[in-house]
């Protein structure tokens, strides 16, 4: 792959747990996230400090995009109205991808309800 990928929360969880799947889908691509997926990884009371380490060394490799600005935050409000998208940190998500334009990486089958998004689903 070339270019750039949006990548979900439960990807750099995966990547971190060692699933060698995940290689193959961000091998030579920009990786960006979300600052919702910065947060989510960074949130977790049962991270250890040499967790934390890690996480943070991981998102330096990352491209992270602001979550406030008014057009996600607008694209993010109408998943969400439309019922398209249940949960707000992933309507988040989503709103980044389409607002930069770039596919969404993820193992969420709840993105599959997106028509106007490049959604790639790892099951």
């Amino acid at each position: 792959m070339n270019g750039k990928i949006l990548v979900d929360t439960n990807i750099l969880v995966e990547l971190l747990e060692g699933n060698s799947r995940i290689a193959s889908y961000i091998t030579d691509i920009e990786i960006c996230i979300s600052g919702i997926t910065e947060i989510e990884l960074l949130s977790n009371p049962a991270l250890s400090k040499s967790d934390v380490t890690i996480i943070e060394e991981l998102l330096k490799l990352c491209i992270k995009f602001d979550v406030l600005l008014p057009e996600i935050k607008l694209e993010a409000s109408k998943y969400r109205r439309k019922k398209i998208i249940k949960k707000t940190p992933d309507a988040i998500i989503a709103g980044t991808a389409k607002y930069y334009s770039i596919p969404l990486l993820t193992m969420d089958k709840d993105f599959k309800s997106l028509s106007d998004v490049d959604v790639i689903i790892i099951d």
